[in-house]
């Protein structure tokens, strides 16, 4: 969600209090599972499924 609001992993390793190895951990899970390879399309690929 961070994310999708404009943040990068660091802002959102530190709203989140997480360390930022941690950030990039569930990032690199999420673009494997959703296979996008870049922030940017997984962003967009997020936000044109919250429009449906």
């Amino acid at each position: 969600m961070r994310l999708m609001t404009g943040d990068g992993p660091e802002q959102a390793a530190t709203f989140l209090d997480v360390k930022i190895s941690t950030v990039r951990w569930h990032l690199a899970s999420m673009f494997r599972k959703t296979g996008t390879k870049r922030q940017a399309e997984l962003v967009r690929l997020l936000l044109s499924l919250a429009m449906i």
